[in-house]
């Protein structure tokens, strides 16, 4: 399939992070985005470790990105 373009990316994120149950705003998805690029295996691993941080509940926030990806 096409690689997803650059500035769709926070959306998917968005959407990503919603389907897993947990909250994130669009300038969390987009400092994510820029972290991590289009690979999107390395976007669900990110959001997945995000979430066992989080314990599964809450917002992804970007002093948490910080701390814990970036």
């Amino acid at each position: 399939s096409e690689k997803i373009k650059d500035h769709k990316l926070p959306d998917w994120i968005e959407k990503f992070v919603s389907v897993q149950g947990l909250k994130i705003n669009h300038n969390s998805a987009r400092l994510l985005a820029d972290y991590l690029g289009t690979d999107l295996s390395k976007v669900v691993n990110a959001v997945n470790k995000l979430s066992i941080v989080l314990h599964g509940k809450g917002e992804i926030t970007p002093a948490i990105i910080e701390e814990n990806i970036g």
